[in-house]
C-alpha cells in the first residue's frame, strides 16, 4: 500500500484504491485529490469485519477465558463508542504516539462503531454472520479455494450472546 500511494501521490498512476490510515499521505501531499466513494456506500448491505478468532479445542475447553475477555471488550468497546474524544485521546497518548491526535480521529472516524448491545443484535439476528460470509465468498471466488467453510460453521456468536444481554 505505501507503493500504491507513492505512485499516485507522484502521479505515476491516475487512481488508487487505498485505507485508513494511508489515506492520510494523500490527504497531506494530494489535497486537491477526490474520494470516488467509500466503503460506507456499501453498508449495511456490505462491511468489512474483524474480530476474535480461537481454535475449537480451546474454545471447547476455555470459555470461561473467552467469556472474561468478552467482558472486558464490553467496557472498552462502550466506552470507545460513547466517549470517542476521550478513548482516542488516551489510545494516541498510550500506544500511538507516532500517530497525531488529529490523524487518529479521523482514521477513528472512518469506522462504524456499535454498542455491545447493537453487536448483540447483529450477532443475534445474523447480520455478522451474513457478512463474514461475504468475505467468504469473495476470497473463495477470488483464490479459488474448495469446500469453503460456511461463515455460519465457523462463526459462533454463542458466548458474546450470554455474556451480553439483550
Amino acid at each position: 500500500m505505501p507503493d500504491a500511494v507513492t505512485a499516485f501521490i507522484s502521479r505515476a498512476v491516475p487512481a488508487v484504491a487505498l485505507w485508513v490510515p494511508f489515506n492520510e499521505a494523500v490527504k497531506q501531499k494530494s489535497p486537491d485529490a477526490k474520494m470516488l466513494v467509500d466503503a460506507s456506500a456499501f453498508y449495511p448491505k456490505s462491511a468489512i469485519v474483524d474480530g476474535w478468532v480461537a481454535g475449537n479445542d480451546y474454545f471447547d475447553k476455555n470459555k470461561d477465558v473467552l467469556t472474561r475477555i468478552i467482558n472486558a471488550w464490553v467496557k472498552a468497546n462502550d466506552y470507545l463508542v460513547t466517549k470517542s474524544d476521550d478513548a482516542v485521546a488516551i489510545l494516541q497518548k498510550s500506544h500511538y504516539q507516532n500517530v497525531p491526535l488529529p490523524d487518529l480521529k479521523d482514521q477513528f472516524k472512518a469506522e462504524k462503531v456499535f454498542t455491545s448491545a447493537e453487536w448483540r443484535q447483529k450477532y443475534a439476528d445474523g447480520t455478522v454472520t451474513k457478512w463474514l460470509q461475504q468475505v467468504t465468498d469473495f476470497f473463495t471466488a477470488f483464490a479459488k479455494i474448495e469446500n469453503p467453510v460456511p461463515a455460519a460453521t465457523y462463526f459462533d456468536p454463542s458466548l458474546y450472546l450470554a455474556a451480553v444481554k439483550a
